[in-house]
């Protein structure tokens, strides 16, 4: 059975009351930097304010304290944020990294929250890291899963650079060709073939996945064409699994080009 660290307020408090001293190394970085070259754009993977409060008190009390406890959460998330600014303000101290990245606002949009609430718990704190990070000329990536189409302009209007991965329908309610439009080039958007599929379609079905989603993408540019998930579902692939994987990057290559 899976046991959250934040159970109850007395264990919110003492969370609250733990010191933030430690600041974390950097030395990895400049051994990724040798070995990569100019070969690729090389990203810092940071925390997000609500996920860290999030992840200690799992979906569950969660979803309850943003009715009974909301005060509470604000301070705790408030806190979180603070603790992600200061690593943040570190790294950059340091000038290392082409992007910063992270994971997580997937828990704080509908259905599992309100988009008041993640407004008010992602956005508001979001667009300041976003912003610090702007300031010292890096980028922005951030990875969301779920329904994109409430809250879209809230990703362009915090100065996203790329979101991930776009879902397409039925796990969205936003086709890839909807939200190019809503972007209007202010972001790029990086996804667009649902992991499922690699799973549960037959070879063609594939092929003719991955042309129509390019045909989606590609007007205007500002798309990167991939996956909605790593592939790490299942231990071992099929022989069918690996085909699809297969011909979605040689159809890809394929249609590279503009």
């Amino acid at each position: 059975m899976r046991k959250h660290y934040i159970e109850s307020v007395d264990d919110a408090k003492k969370w609250l009351s733990i010191p933030d001293d430690n600041l974390p190394r950097v030395d990895s970085y400049y051994d990724l930097e040798r070995k990569s070259g100019s070969r690729a754009m090389l990203m810092i993977g940071i925390d997000e304010a609500m996920y860290m409060v999030q992840r200690l008190t799992g979906s569950e009390i969660f979803g309850y304290w943003l009715y009974d406890e909301r005060e509470l959460l604000k301070e705790m998330i408030s806190t979180a944020y603070r603790k992600v600014e200061r690593i943040v303000k570190h790294y950059l101290s340091y000038g290392i990294g082409d992007a910063f990245g992270w994971v997580g606002p997937e828990l704080c949009v509908p259905p599992l929250a309100s988009v008041n609430d993640f407004r008010e718990f992602v956005v508001e704190h979001d667009k300041k890291i976003i912003d610090l990070i702007h300031e010292a000329g890096k980028l922005v990536w951030i990875h969301c899963h779920g329904d994109m189409k409430p809250v879209l302009e809230d990703f362009i209007n915090m100065g996203v650079d790329c979101l991930n991965p776009i879902e397409p329908p039925p796990v969205g309610k936003i086709t890839l060709a909807e939200a190019k439009k809503i972007c209007r080039g202010k972001m790029c958007l990086d996804g667009g073939i649902e992991d499922g599929s690699f799973y549960t379609m037959k070879s063609k079905q594939m092929r003719q996945n991955v042309i129509e989603t390019i045909k989606q993408g590609k007007p205007g540019g500002g798309f990167i064409l991939c996956p909605t998930s790593s592939p790490n579902t299942a231990a071992l692939f099929s022989e069918g699994v690996i085909e699809n994987y297969r011909i979605y990057v040689e159809t890809a290559t394929g249609l590279r080009e503009y």
